[in-house]
């Protein structure tokens, strides 16, 4: 059994970090969110890109979870719909996906991610690379780029 390591509350209470899971695998996406509502966060699941920005524009995420292979849109694509639907928010994306190759980070730091990870993701480097971007979350300065966070390099 795999433990699931402690996630820090923030040092103020505030409204719940809201993060995006989006995966054509139900399982993957589900699970995602169920390990982050477990910790704490407000998490959604959905399976394709345009379910992804219009599920964003009534729930505003702070971090977005995003397969690269979805229907309808890469997740290249929905990266920048859900950019340019923050409008000035915060907002961390993460890629989530199979493809660990030099050709697949770059293309994900191309696309203006903030990390890179590969699955399987292992639940405690998932939990640890939310609750970094997290940080970033509840900042008073709206409009602040997302901060580039350092390249997980583990495979899991």
């Amino acid at each position: 059994m795999c433990a699931v390591p402690p996630v820090a509350p923030p040092d103020e209470p505030g409204p719940p970090i809201k993060i995006l899971c989006v995966d054509d695998s139900r399982d993957a996406a589900d699970s995602e969110a169920m390990l982050l509502e477990l910790v704490g966060y407000e998490a959604k699941a959905c399976y394709d890109g345009r379910s992804a920005i219009k599920l964003a524009d009534d729930f505003h995420p702070c971090i977005g979870l995003l397969d690269l292979n979805i229907p309808g849109m890469d997740g290249d694509e929905l990266a920048g719909h859900l950019r340019d639907q923050a409008a000035g928010r915060f907002l961390a994306l993460v890629a989530v996906t199979a493809m660990s190759d030099a050709e697949s980070r770059n293309r994900t730091i191309a696309a203006g991610f903030d990390q890179h990870l590969v699955k399987p993701v292992a639940p405690g480097a998932l939990l640890a690379t939310v609750d970094e971007l997290s940080h970033n979350c509840h900042s008073p300065a709206e409009g602040d780029p997302p901060s580039k966070s350092v390249w997980d390099t583990s495979d899991g």
